[in-house]
């Protein structure tokens, strides 16, 4: 009962909690399986018997999970619709519509890559494996899709395989997922981007980078820290400088048991930048404390590729303050932050 119990929980976790359509359809799938799983096995009466079915059951489970189409429409409430019907349906017209969906999206993401000659070894920014996975000179990086480099330890280990095996070329793209700050996924690795590579295109979809014989001198200095009550507005060192940030929040108590049993609620980041707009972005805690870059805003290819142009980006997005929203029962009140300066070389 442990057993089945732990694979609920953990289940649940992964399927729910963050409440991704693609997760959800796995999650609901598992669930009715194991379900189904337990109501079985304790009716059969040899231990031998409740293993084998067990085996079994776990071989077709992988099966399922590995031949179900995922959903590209971002809808969810289909999603337990779509489990029942692979179940009752087979691989009947509903089962098919969906793959067909699913095979649509798959041409037009390799379609993406095609107006671009590569050569060598390629990696893929942030999460589109499908646009190279096929291709025989994919390079990937330890954690392949920046979104799931939820740690700083994973964005480290990213950081580090550019240093130690990068790709001959990227195509880079900016697409945060939730609503995060969208320089805070794979953090680590925009320096190293930054210093080891070169634009080459802009393309419709992608930044084609290619990497330097020699990378580019660039440095990250300190310019100052601070420690601050959550209901207070930061102001951003005044530089037209890119500025590296690093934000330390620490939970409570209880907002430690709320994230092992459910989830904390989102710490929003309220950007205010020169050309007066402000805005709210999620801010993965632990990503938020190893440091990525705050300002100047990066929202899309272009502002990216500004970097390189010796123009520090755009100076409209130039970063003013910042405000860090936390529900105050789950989060320390005392917010730690730290500012540093990215100086580059040509």
């Amino acid at each position: 009962m442990t057993h089945y119990t732990s694979v609920i929980f953990f289940t649940f976790k992964s399927g729910f909690v963050r409440w991704d359509t693609a997760h959800t359809a796995i999650a609901y799938g598992t669930i009715i399986l194991f379900i189904i799983v337990y109501a079985v096995s304790i009716s059969l009466p040899k231990e031998n018997s409740r293993q084998s079915f067990l085996v079994l059951t776990f071989a077709l489970m992988l099966l399922l999970i590995d031949s179900f189409p995922r959903r590209t429409d971002g809808r969810l409430v289909e999603s337990l619709s779509d489990v029942i019907s692979l179940v009752t349906d087979g691989w009947g017209p509903h089962t098919l519509a969906l793959q067909h969906d699913h095979d649509q999206f798959q041409e037009r993401s390799e379609a993406r890559a095609a107006e671009f000659s590569l050569s060598g070894s390629v990696d893929v920014y942030p999460d589109l494996l499908n646009v190279v996975a096929h291709r025989p000179g994919y390079a990937p990086r330890p954690v392949p899709q920046s979104y799931a480099a939820l740690s700083t330890h994973l964005a480290r280990l990213n950081s580090e395989h550019l240093r130690a095996r990068p790709p001959d070329q990227i195509l880079f793209d900016i697409a945060p997922i939730d609503g995060r700050f969208p320089a805070i996924e794979d953090s680590l690795s925009w320096p190293e981007i930054i210093a080891r590579y070169a634009v080459v295109r802009n393309g419709a979809s992608f930044l084609l980078l290619e990497r330097r014989e020699r990378p580019r001198a660039l440095r990250i200095r300190r310019l100052a820290e601070r420690t601050i009550s959550a209901t207070q507005t930061i102001a951003i060192p005044d530089t037209p400088k890119p500025i590296w940030a690093s934000i330390r929040v620490e939970k409570t108590l209880i907002g430690h048991v709320a994230s092992f049993l459910f989830k904390t609620p989102p710490v929003i980041m309220r950007v205010r930048t020169a050309d007066g707009e402000s805005n709210d972005f999620r801010l993965p805690l632990d990503l938020a404390a190893g440091g990525f870059l705050l300002s100047p805003v990066i929202l899309d290819r272009a502002d990216f590729a500004s970097l390189y142009e010796g123009t520090n980006g755009n100076p409209e997005s130039r970063v003013i303050e910042i405000h860090i929203m936390v529900a105050e029962r789950f989060f320390e009140d005392r917010i730690r932050v730290s500012f540093a300066v990215m100086e580059s070389g040509r």
